[in-house]
């Protein structure tokens, strides 16, 4: 008898529980815990302020949870050892609130660094 190819819903509910389980493990965590860190911090960054337009504000939410998960792997690990060294942390171990600090601190350092591009490229095009 020959295989019957799976259909598009069981395609998608296979996908969508392996990114479930990816998101519940550990290195999971890290990342998920860092994208929520960069949406608060777009969240607080967007509230009071006039929107420029839906668009806009929908990128930089996905902008600001991309860099929240990227600052959150690599600035993580940095952060909760900092913390431990300094008698704020209890165990080091616990990576997903360094996570998450480190996807709130992350949004801040991005926009720093993004202004002084900026700024240097004004400078040299002598726009203002």
């Amino acid at each position: 008898m020959p295989e019957k190819d799976p259909s598009l819903w069981e395609n998608i509910w296979l996908y969508l529980s392996l990114i479930i389980t990816w998101a519940t493990g550990a290195a999971g965590q890290i990342y998920v815990s860092g994208g929520v860190g960069g949406a608060v911090r777009w969240i607080m960054e967007i509230k009071g302020k006039s929107p420029i337009s839906f668009l806009r504000i929908l990128l930089d939410g996905v902008t600001a949870v991309i860099t929240g998960a990227i600052f959150a792997r690599y600035l993580g690990p940095v952060i909760a050892n900092w913390l431990a060294g300094v008698g704020m942390w209890p165990d080091a171990g616990d990576a997903t609130t360094a996570g998450f600090l480190a996807g709130v601190g992350g949004m801040s350092v991005a926009k720093v660094v993004i202004a002084m591009i900026d700024a240097q490229s004004h400078k040299f095009t002598g726009k203002k």
